[in-house]
């Protein structure tokens, strides 16, 4: 009688047999992998949360609304040819103001907003005052070292000049 070629070639080559042992090790192995992925996922949405800065634009929505009022001023700021210069000189902060023929523009409105990039709470707004024609000036103090964003704004009856400036102080 001849042998089966069934029987000789069972179990297949390749399989591999496992037992109880072998099947709960990799359950616990996938189980911890997945404990591990959910608790830095928990930690990292914890730090988030906890160490928000703040930084929001307040009004985004009205922000968005007047994005085509922001682009029509750049578009008058241009056509103003204002130069502005704008220096700090050991927390004096010194700005001057040109119009398109080089005349200095005197008895304008001069905002200065302070804004911490990188941390809400320590914004700042100062106007300075003209101390000679088309120059103005104020001493600050600012609450914090570190890199500071400058809005400045120049108002001169219906003409509106704004610049943002990065500082370092």
């Amino acid at each position: 009688m001849k042998k089966s070629a069934f029987k000789e070639s069972f179990p297949p080559q390749g399989i591999i047999r496992t037992n109880k042992k072998d099947a709960r090790n990799a359950f616990l192995i996938v189980f911890f992998m997945l404990l591990i992925v959910i608790s830095a996922n928990m930690t990292m949405f914890y730090l988030a949360y906890k160490s928000s800065d703040g930084l929001v634009e307040e009004n985004y929505y009205k922000r968005g609304l007047n994005y085509q009022s922001e682009i029509d001023q750049e578009t008058n700021q241009e056509k103003l040819g204002w130069k502005i210069d704008f220096a700090d000189k050991n927390g004096i902060y010194i700005i001057s103001a040109r119009d398109r023929n080089g005349n200095f523009i005197r008895n304008a409105s001069v905002k200065l907003t302070f804004f911490r990039p990188t941390q809400a709470g320590f914004d700042k707004t100062f106007f300075p005052k003209e101390i000679s024609p088309g120059i103005y000036d104020q001493e600050i103090k600012l609450p914090l070292p570190g890199i500071w964003d400058v809005y400045i704004e120049i108002q001169k009856e219906k003409n509106k000049w704004k610049k943002k400036q990065r500082i370092i102080s």
